[in-house]
This record gives structure tokens, C-alpha cells and sequence, in this order.
């Protein structure tokens, strides 16, 4: 049986390829702006408080790893943080992947691996931040979590329409179709839903199509109209039309982007 969070992990690719490993020492505080970008943080001695605007500061010790789906401006400092406005001057390079400013069982293994040049580490590093996700991604089931796929999985009727979604992306969904396989009035599904994924049935859809479309397209797995019929639009023309309207730029070019910074 298909696993969507499973799947959509796998597409998000988690790795160490972005990560830092980071030595503070109090007190200290850095800014970033970012557009819209995942941002994870794990904590391996010590502590830290994250600030996100709008948002409570949220204060992490050893072995705690927050994780901001899409981040517009965060900031980062020591538990005893510098003066307002004095903000630390961008990480110092020590060399090996590690950088200076002023445990969990998994975070402990992600320290070891980090710090030991051993075989195969990348693989191990992108498999580790893979299970961090996941746990992450676990961790706000039954919480006031902000609608999203983990809290439609927690709903048994939506969970099995979310299944049918990414076992066949190809077939010619509709809201009554996945309404009946959720075994659910259509209202009463399309409203469930809404509230509990946070988009519309059919918006979840195209953006699972398009995020299998963006893989196939970096991987270059085929032709474009073997593409297009791989997450279900019976021609390129048509795909291509999706696809530039959903991620801002054709897929070709989307492809040769790619490709250039393989």
C-alpha cells in the first residue's frame, strides 16, 4: 500500500547537501530573510532561541530539531541573546563543514556522521534527515498543528482518498470520485477536506502531479509526453500549460535549469 508521507519525504530529497555545523559562543544572534524556503535546525550541545515573525520565540535545547516548512525571516540566537539590535556577524568558516558564531538518539547519530569523514556518509547523513523529517512531520499529529497532509492522514476517511491520489495520479479524479472512495457525501468531503489539508481536493491533486512531474523532469525520466502521461494529462501541450502555470516557468526550461546545475 502506497505511503503519502512517505513518498512526498522522498521527493523533498532531505540531505545534509545545505546543512552547517555550527559552534556558538554566547552571546550571540543572526538574521535571515528567506524567500519561502524550508529551514530545519538541530540542536547537538547546548541551546537556542528561533524567532519567527509574527510567532513566540521558541527556545530548543540539546537534542530538539524544529522544522519551518517556508521561512520569510527568522531569527537565531543564544539562550542569553546580545543586546536588541546587535546582531552577530555572519558564521566564521573553521573548515570540514563547520562554522563558529560568537542528545536524541537520531541527532546524536546526525553529530557522528557530520564530524567523521566514513564511508558512504553521505548516504547515511541524507537517510538520518529523512527520519528527522518524518519524526518532525509525526510529531504534530493530535496537535494544533496547521492543516497539511499529516493531519488529513490522521483522518481514516480522508487518509484512503489521499492514498487513492498518489497510488493513481493518472486517473481522472474528481471531487465526487474521491468523495465516494472516502466514503463520504461530497460536500461533506469537499468541506473535511479543505479544513483539514488546507487546500481543495483537486488543488492537493495537481500540486502531487506537478511535484512528481518537477522529478521526472530533473531526473530527465523520459520524453515529454512520456512525462505527461506519467502524472496523467493525455497530451504535452496540455502538460506543459499545467506546468507553467503552476510552477512559473515551462517544463523544458524547468528540465534544462536543472540539468545545467547538475
Amino acid at each position: 500500500m502506497v505511503d503519502p508521507l512517505a513518498e512526498v519525504v522522498t521527493l523533498l530529497q532531505p540531505g545534509a547537501r545545505f546543512s552547517k555545523l555550527i559552534h556558538g559562543a554566547s552571546p550571540w544572534r543572526i538574521r535571515r530573510s528567506e524567500a519561502g524556503q524550508p529551514f530545519y535546525c538541530v540542536v547537538l550541545e547546548g541551546g537556542c532561541v528561533v524567532t519567527l515573525a509574527g510567532h513566540e520565540p521558541l527556545e530548543l535545547h540539546a537534542g530538539d530539531f524544529a522544522l519551518i516548512p517556508a521561512v520569510q525571516d527568522i531569527a537565531i540566537a543564544s539562550l542569553v541573546p546580545p543586546p536588541r539590535g546587535h546582531d552577530t556577524l555572519a558564521p566564521t568558516p573553521l573548515g570540514n563543514g563547520e562554522f563558529r558564531l560568537g542528545p536524541a538518539t537520531l541527532v546524536q547519530l546526525v553529530r557522528e556522521e557530520t564530524r567523521q569523514q566514513r564511508p558512504a556518509r553521505e548516504i547515511v547523513l541524507s537517510r538520518l534527515m529523512e527520519v528527522l523529517l518524518i519524526e518532525a512531520l509525526r510529531s504534530t499529529a493530535g496537535t494544533q498543528a496547521p492543516p497539511g497532509l499529516v493531519r488529513g492522514l490522521a483522518d481514516i476517511r480522508l487518509a484512503a482518498a489521499i492514498r487513492g491520489m498518489h497510488e493513481q495520479p493518472t486517473q481522472a479524479w474528481t471531487v465526487a470520485a474521491l468523495a465516494k472512495v472516502a466514503a463520504l457525501s461530497r460536500s461533506t468531503f469537499f468541506e473535511r477536506f479543505n479544513r483539514e489539508v488546507g487546500v481543495a481536493p483537486m488543488a492537493y491533486l495537481l500540486a502531487w502531479r506537478m511535484a512528481l512531474a518537477k522529478d521526472l523532469l530533473r531526473r530527465g525520466a523520459g520524453r515529454m509526453a512520456e512525462i505527461a502521461a506519467r502524472v496523467g494529462y493525455s497530451s504535452a501541450s496540455t502538460f506543459s500549460v499545467a506546468f507553467a502555470r503552476h510552477v512559473g516557468v515551462p517544463p523544458t526550461a524547468y528540465a534544462r535549469r536543472h540539468a545545467a546545475a547538475a
